[in-house]
């Protein structure tokens, strides 16, 4: 049988998570957002799908490849972006 760990011990101030273990390994608690962060990332949502918005029509009226290849790459962080907020808001990111 496997040695099981007690919960992790902070070194100053209150802990960022909590580990503790399960039958399927180490499992982290992490606390919920504050209703602050909460908003602030919903305002940081609703911006990023503002600009992907507007990308979206730009590259429809550009003909320019590398204007396209350009708001592309844009278009592609931004998404990328979008979904880390998102995820962060779901409680799935350690940011």
């Amino acid at each position: 049988m496997a040695h099981r760990p007690g919960p992790v011990k902070p070194l100053a101030g209150e802990p960022r998570f909590r580990l503790e273990w399960s039958e399927r390994g180490p499992a982290v608690e992490k606390p919920s957002l504050t209703r602050s962060e909460a908003a602030a990332l919903k305002r940081r949502e609703a911006e990023i799908l503002a600009r992907l918005d507007r990308l979206r029509r730009t590259m429809s009226e550009t003909k320019a490849l590398d204007t396209l290849a350009f708001k592309s790459k844009l278009f592609q962080e931004a998404q990328d972006e979008l979904r880390r907020v998102q995820e962060k808001l779901a409680g799935i990111s350690e940011d």
